[in-house]
């Protein structure tokens, strides 16, 4: 009741003062209160233009940093495939692979995988899933000395990979291509150690 009857008090004071107010003193403090506001939506419109524009330049920025980094990627991941190809040859493999790379979606991300092809005469065969055991072998070989390769040509003379360590990534190629595979391997010049189940003749040269 005593709250109730002080906010009663507080009103009548308020409506008292409002009666005793001039017209016209109220109009004055309406207007001055509108410019005010106004003044503050100009200010505040300005800030929310820059604030806009500043977003819009950083989106930009972001979408080209995006296309380049994806740009970036793709060239590597062409220079693997064409080195990783040149040595499937040298290693007398009659598979080509195709590497898939980054692709920029309409979302604005990036899909950051690498899918692999089979290519053989030319005609792709399918994914990477689908080789037998020796044809994935001769592909992971290849492709660890592409990226050997990649690696030692962005190196200092003295800080490239010098030594190849091939943990029974062969096993599953007959001793006919193993022989092959190393006598690709000599000839390259590789120091390679490779961890087998002797696979290998026993008159084969190595070096």
């Amino acid at each position: 009741i005593m709250t109730c009857e002080t906010s009663i008090d507080t009103m009548i004071g308020a409506i008292k003062e409002l009666r005793e107010t001039k017209n016209d003193t109220i109009l004055v403090s309406l207007i001055r209160s509108l410019e005010e506001n106004k003044s503050n939506f100009l200010l505040i419109s300005k800030k929310k233009a820059k604030v806009e524009e500043d977003l819009s330049t950083l989106e930009r920025q972001e979408r080209n940093f995006i296309e380049f980094k994806t740009f970036l990627a793709n060239s590597k991941v062409e220079a693997l495939s064409k080195i990783t190809n040149e040595f499937l040859e040298n290693i007398g493999s009659d598979i080509r692979i195709k590497f898939s790379g980054y692709t920029l979606l309409k979302s604005g991300k990036v899909r950051d995988k690498i899918s692999v092809s089979l290519i053989r005469s030319g005609l792709d065969c399918g994914s990477f899933g689908k080789f037998s055991m020796g044809e994935a072998a001769r592909v992971n070989l290849a492709t660890i000395l592409a990226m050997q390769k990649l690696i030692n040509s962005n190196c200092d003379t003295d800080k490239g990979l010098d030594l190849l360590i091939l943990d029974e990534i062969l096993e599953a190629v007959d001793e006919e291509g193993l022989a092959f595979m190393f006598n690709a391997l000599n000839q390259l010049g590789n120091t390679t150690l490779v961890v087998s189940h002797g696979n290998i003749a026993e008159s084969y040269p190595h070096k």
